[in-house]
């Protein structure tokens, strides 16, 4: 309908692909309610990451380490595992929030427990393959490039709680890429003396 081959579509930029479905509208009808505007439309999109932001902000999320209240870890286990027991069970097809999510917490309790249990069963082996897949991600690149060792990156929950609610992966990621080199030189005020002896040793032991 919008007179796109499978190849432009994988080459077009999101704000000229949302700007035609816009224009789009002048021949279609793509809402009953209202013409849609990109707000509409990127709202629809980022429905589920939206209410994700707004957990986060809330700190309805309890993410803290057990037994160090100071200290929160977000994981993309942890990230996966939220959406899988609350975000996808939320709505319907339609994009609704299901009346058995909000009224049926007995239900969302028992989901939990019973995906707390399968991480559980299947941790032992999680762990084994994120450390063959990290030893052979990383390898090559640390023994060739030893200062990569010390390279500090965002962690998940920092993406998280900097991401604006609309803004895309694609948004968010070229904002924060552009912010690392003003955000390393702001951390390189507050020295670790723990961690920079840990590089060197592990710069080291690689040669």
């Amino acid at each position: 309908k919008l007179g796109l081959s499978l190849r432009e579509l994988q080459t077009m930029g999101w704000s000229e692909l949302v700007n035609r479905i816009v224009c789009a509208q002048s021949t279609m009808r793509l809402c009953v309610v209202k013409e849609l505007s990109a707000l509409d439309i990127v709202s629809r999109v980022m429905r589920k990451e939206n209410y994700f932001i707004a957990m986060l902000n809330k700190d309805i999320l309890r993410l803290h380490v057990p037994g160090f209240r100071k200290y929160v870890m977000m994981t993309k286990t942890l990230e996966w595992n939220i959406y899988r027991c609350v975000l996808d069970s939320m709505f319907d097809e339609n994009f609704r929030i299901k009346s058995t999510f909000t009224e049926d917490p007995a239900g969302l309790r028992k989901h939990m427990k019973f995906m707390a249990a399968a991480n559980l069963a299947i941790s032992p082996f999680m762990t084994v393959f994120l450390l063959v897949y990290f030893f052979l991600g990383n390898a090559e690149k640390i023994y060739h490039q030893p200062s990569s060792v010390g390279t500090r990156g965002w962690s998940a929950l920092a993406r998280w709680k900097l991401r604006e609610f609309n803004e895309l992966p694609h948004i968010v990621t070229h904002r924060l890429n552009s912010a690392y080199v003003h955000a390393i030189k702001y951390l390189e005020q507050f020295p670790s003396p723990i961690v920079s002896m840990f590089g060197k040793f592990v710069s080291f032991i690689v040669g």
